[in-house]
């Protein structure tokens, strides 16, 4: 039981130590850092994901529906 104990100790305090971390690692970076092309790129690729997703959900919603006229 102990071993158990002492298992979930270590466990749990490596993952704050990797929460301080990452946090006071990220914590460092500033925005300004960041590539602004690549920004847009990422920007431009999550809308073009977006708007394949809607139309191929609303394509699968059509598919499904009969028409009615």
């Amino acid at each position: 039981m102990t071993t158990v104990v002492v298992s979930l100790l270590v466990a749990v305090l490596l993952a704050l130590a990797v929460a301080i971390f990452v946090g006071r690692r990220d914590r460092g970076r500033s925005a300004a850092s960041e590539d602004p092309t690549a920004l847009r790129a990422a920007r431009v690729e999550q809308s073009r994901t977006d708007v394949e997703r809607h139309l191929g959900q609303s394509e699968a919603y059509r598919s499904r529906t009969p028409n009615s006229t």
